[in-house]
């Protein structure tokens, strides 16, 4: 199981280098409190706005206004892992409050 702690003894003979640093603020940790929320990939994006498929299969629009403020200047791109709170605007299926996960 990797740690997102700093262990400044760790080498590759001990063990692997972590890829990536965990950033997180109180945006992220509220956001993480929010109930009904899903996970899911981008899919589909061109400009600001684009699609995607929910680990369930199903599929939603989105905008990258819809990113928590921490993620905005994340990098969201075909295959990005997203956690999302659905929602119905009329008969189209919506992503918003998007926290970008990879």
């Amino acid at each position: 199981m990797d740690s997102e702690k700093i262990n400044r003894e760790r080498t590759n003979e001990s063990g692997r280098w972590l890829a990536r640093v965990a950033t997180i603020n109180q945006e992220v940790i509220d956001h993480a409190g929010l109930p009904g929320k899903l996970e899911g990939s981008v899919d589909f994006i061109k400009g600001e706005a684009g699609f995607i498929t929910a680990d369930s299969g199903e599929q939603f629009f989105f905008s990258r206004n819809y990113l928590i403020e921490a993620d905005r200047r994340k990098n969201v791109m075909f295959g990005t892992r997203i956690r999302f709170l659905p929602t119905i605007l009329g008969d189209s299926k919506m992503a918003v409050s998007l926290e970008v996960l990879t």
